[in-house]
């Protein structure tokens, strides 16, 4: 009995791995369409409470409204998301049209009732979606009514899961920003320790992760990282280097580092380094881990490119109003098109297909495109939104969920772990398989929420 039910789980492990794996991905355009319905839900949901049709600071009403369509747009109206997307264009035009605001904004507050450092509500939205999106996507790979077009692509190709990553990167890089702001004369060694001290942390998050998948025979898909590897050991080196490249900063600005190293990437991945990554056999700790080392570049190159938008879009002082907004809108609108048009005349050459595995120049230029829209779009909603000086504050759930960004990470993953361990996901229906998906996206949503209003010790010591 028991040998049979070994074999029967070695059988399982080996036919979820080949269910997420071997995927070619979906156009940039399809997944344009999924973040354009978020962001049109999130323009519906803000404005609808901006009128007061729907309570503030109700993390319930909050998860119906934000992460339902969402997960809706992912699974069961996959194959329907420009019907979906006009639907939610219309509705939000009827309301600006037919109900006019009411009242003046209020001013952010923190639990506690203090004010905040000076912050950016359509940065909230942007990094609260980002965060949501990737803890449904997580999940929701490991069930049919996923559409495997959503899936990380294998190698080459582009699919929400791909721009999900390096979005991950783009929005730290964004928050890295803040620092340099607050404190511009800090030099490395007041920098470094808290660097460390960050970089340290998300590295034992990483190890942590690389003993439970080790231990519980968790199926993982080696090809995304590489046998050890993970995405905490990326997002770990991260701060550390961000902290190195802030001590060159007075002579030589992020972009240009970023476009230094990123054109040095791409020339080892012409010279062989794209080859190695993708074909050689894995024959020692470097060959094990060789995705996850190859592609380490690219990230840090986004992570660069990101921190520069970051300066731009960050606030230096006082709220803003429309005027500053629509500003900063034409100004980020002005370079997401250079980013645009960048991307598109990458994909006119053959040799040159975008590849998150390996972080190459194509992928690198698309997120950064993709991400330098959806802001604009995101501030558009802030200066629809804005009556007087101020822009109203974003929904509790963003709140939360961008004040706790990798308590929130680390808990979707635990409880993906936790639920595939449980269940035999790859095998379940629509109707099972989104109750489940539910129920964990109203855990996350309202622990995040419960987070919030307590205080995260965790993210502090993240962020500290």
């Amino acid at each position: 009995m028991s040998l049979d039910l070994t074999l029967a789980k070695d059988a399982y492990a080996h036919a979820k791995i080949a269910f997420v794996s071997d995927h070619s991905g979906s156009s940039a355009w399809t997944v344009a369409l999924v973040i354009s319905a978020c962001v049109l839900s999130y323009a519906l949901t803000a404005l609808l409470q901006d009128r007061h049709h729907l309570p503030h600071n109700n993390g319930l009403v909050d998860c119906a409204a934000l992460v339902l369509p969402m997960l809706l747009s992912v699974t069961l109206l996959a194959e329907y998301l420009m019907p979906l997307n006009a639907t939610l264009l219309v509705l939000t035009l009827l309301l600006v049209a037919t109900s006019p605001s009411t009242k003046e904004a209020e001013a952010d507050e923190n639990p506690d009732g203090s004010r905040p450092l000076p912050g950016r509500t359509f940065l909230t939205a942007y990094r609260a979606h980002l965060l949501l999106l990737t803890a449904i996507s997580i999940l929701a790979v490991d069930f049919p009514v996923f559409p495997r077009y959503f899936a990380k692509c294998e190698t080459y190709g582009t699919s929400l899961m791909d721009i999900g990553v390096g979005s991950f990167v783009f929005s730290l890089g964004l928050v890295s920003a803040r620092p340099l702001l607050l404190r511009p004369g800090d030099t490395l060694l007041q920098r470094m320790p808290t660097a460390i001290k960050s970089s340290a942390i998300t590295l034992l998050l990483g190890l942590a992760r690389v003993l439970a998948v080790k231990g519980t025979d968790y199926p993982e898909h080696v090809t995304e990282y590489g046998v050890h590897w993970n995405f905490f050991i990326t997002l770990g080196i991260l701060p550390a280097v961000g902290a190195l490249a802030a001590s060159l900063r007075r002579y030589i600005s992020f972009t240009t580092l970023a476009t230094i190293l990123l054109i040095r990437h791409n020339t080892w991945l012409r010279s062989g380094l794209a080859e190695w990554a993708l074909e050689a056999e894995r024959t020692d700790l470097i060959s094990m881990n060789k995705e996850g080392i190859t592609s380490l570049s690219g990230y840090i190159v986004i992570y660069l490119f990101a921190a520069d938008v970051g300066f731009l879009v960050l606030p230096r002082s006082g709220r803003s109003g429309r005027e500053e907004l629509t500003s900063l809108a034409l100004r980020l609108a002005r370079d997401s098109m250079v980013w645009l048009s960048m991307y598109l005349v990458s994909t006119l050459y053959k040799d040159l297909p975008v590849s998150r595995q390996l972080a190459n120049a194509s992928y690198v230029l698309w997120i950064m495109a993709f991400n330098t829209v959806s802001l604009v779009a995101y501030i558009l909603i802030d200066i629809a939104r804005t009556t007087g000086t101020r822009v109203p504050r974003p929904p509790l759930l963003m709140t939360a969920i961008n004040k706790s960004g990798m308590t929130t990470f680390l808990l979707s993953n635990v409880l993906t772990g936790l639920i595939g361990k449980t269940f035999q996901t790859i095998y379940m229906t629509d109707g099972p398989a989104l109750a489940i998906l539910g129920a964990y996206m109203l855990t996350v949503s309202l622990v995040a929420c419960w987070l919030y209003r307590r205080g995260d010790r965790l993210q502090s010591m993240i962020s500290a």
